[in-house]
C-alpha cells in the first residue's frame, strides 16, 4: 500500500461538483430549460464518480492518520458526515432514473432540496477535515 495521502487532493472536486449540481438543479426548477436538466443529469454522474473516489482515498488516509494514543473523534465524525452526503447523492443517482424527469414535467424542488441536504453535509464534513489538518494537525506531522 502506498504511503501517499490523495485525500486532500481528491476532496475538492466532489464539493465543487455538487455546489454545481445544486446550482443546475435550481437553474433546472427555475427555468424548465432542457440545458439545465442535462446538466443536472451529468453532474450527478460526476459527482458520485468524484464521491466514490474521495471516500475511498478518505479510508486510505485514515490508516495513513492513525497513530497510537490519538483521540480520533473528531476523525470518526468527519467520516460520518461524509459517508452521509455520499450515500444520500449515491440513492439520487439509483432513483433518478425512475423518476422520469422530462421536459415536459417541472423539475421537482424535491430535488433541489436534496442536493443542498448533500451539499450542507458535505461542508460541515470539510470543516471538520479543515480542523483535523490545521488545527490538529494530522497529517502534517505534527499533533
Amino acid at each position: 500500500m502506498l504511503d501517499f495521502n490523495a485525500h486532500p487532493f481528491l476532496a475538492h472536486f466532489p464539493i465543487s461538483f455538487i455546489f454545481l449540481l445544486f446550482l443546475s438543479g435550481l437553474m433546472a426548477w427555475k427555468s424548465g430549460e432542457q440545458f439545465w436538466l442535462r446538466s443536472f443529469q451529468y453532474l450527478l454522474i460526476l459527482s458520485g464518480i468524484a464521491l466514490a473516489f474521495s471516500a475511498m482515498s478518505g479510508y486510505h488516509a485514515r490508516d495513513l492518520l492513525l497513530v497510537a494514543n490519538r483521540d480520533d473523534d473528531i476523525l470518526l465524525n468527519h467520516r460520518d458526515l461524509m459517508m452521509w452526503a455520499s450515500s444520500l447523492l449515491w440513492a439520487l443517482m439509483l432513483l433518478y432514473p425512475l423518476l422520469k424527469i422530462s421536459k415536459s414535467k417541472k423539475f421537482p424542488v424535491y430535488l433541489v432540496f436534496w442536493v443542498c441536504l448533500v451539499l450542507l453535509l458535505l461542508i460541515w464534513g470539510a470543516k471538520q477535515g479543515g480542523d483535523m489538518v490545521y488545527v490538529r494537525g494530522f497529517g502534517t506531522g505534527q499533533g
